[in-house]
């Protein structure tokens, strides 16, 4: 079975932080894909998605995740505190 990370994003763009939980070997770009539709879908009812791409990074020391690797690979962990930019 595939571990699951938990961990909150920060979207400025709603001023809200969020908790999401996704399979540890996902790569952050399908995590943030997901993540926008989401984020869509719930704040903005079923609308398409932009199509800019979006990125993840560490709160704790502004680091941008690489979204070509999964967050195992990033060694991200359960926790981590992220922001959606």
């Amino acid at each position: 079975m595939t571990e699951k990370l938990t961990f909150s994003v920060y979207v400025p763009g709603i001023n809200e932080t969020c908790d999401f939980s996704v399979p540890a070997d996902m790569s952050v770009r399908e995590s943030v894909k997901l993540i926008k539709k989401l984020l869509m879908e719930e704040y903005w009812g079923n609308v398409p998605v932009s199509q800019s791409r979006g990125c993840l990074m560490k709160m704790s020391d502004a680091t941008v995740l690489n979204d070509a690797l999964s967050f195992a690979q990033l060694g991200v962990s359960s926790g981590e505190r992220l922001i959606l930019v």
